[in-house]
């Protein structure tokens, strides 16, 4: 009996290193350049340590599969990047888009109105030469308009959601700075 479950622990812990998946638990790492100190976060995915620099001026917190930020500037407005595991193929072919437009449009709180898809693109950024689908849906919810971005990227079994939820006017200020920050993305 003790074996067994000596044997079972094991296999689980062994199953756990196999997949180890990115972890969202932000560590801040300082790195120098032109004698200058920078800040940027670091993650772990297995063995490889990612890296991303956040938008200025925005709070952040994660842990697991969920990232979290929040611009200092504008309330009512969150950013979230999450990673779960990969269903199906990982091209972004007309099917798959057709349901992810249709994942987002279906986020909308419970009693949202006036749902509509205002765009789509394939590939407005191209993370460490990973391609990437973004969907831009717009909301009216308890008297306020919002707009919500959702862009995704396929990586081998994981799937990144890069989210943004804003007041519509505010929305193009920060959709800009939080996509200009996947620029900085290393490693992923």
């Amino acid at each position: 009996m003790g074996n067994a479950i000596r044997i079972g622990a094991t296999l689980i812990t062994t199953a756990g290193l196999a997949y180890a998946g990115l972890d969202l638990t932000p560590r801040q790492q300082d790195y120098e350049l032109e004698g200058i100190t920078m800040h940027r976060l670091a993650f772990s995915d297995g063995q490889t340590e990612i890296t991303y620099t956040p938008p200025k001026n925005w709070d952040y917190s994660g842990s697991g599969n969920h990232f979290s930020l929040r611009p200092h500037s504008v309330s009512g407005a969150d950013a979230e990047i999450t990673v779960n595991k990969l269903s199906g193929g990982g091209d972004f072919d007309e099917e798959a888009t057709k349901r992810l437009c249709e994942e987002v449009l279906k986020s909308v709180p419970s009693g949202a109105t006036n749902t509509t898809l205002v765009s789509q693109q394939l590939n407005p950024v191209f993370i460490n030469r990973k391609g990437t689908f973004l969907v831009v849906i717009s909301y009216d919810y308890y008297s306020q308009a919002y707009e919500r971005s959702v862009m995704f990227l396929n990586r081998s079994n994981e799937q990144l959601r890069f989210q943004l939820t804003s007041y519509r006017n505010a929305f193009q200020e920060l959709q800009k700075a939080f996509a200009s920050s996947h620029y900085s993305w290393q490693k992923l």
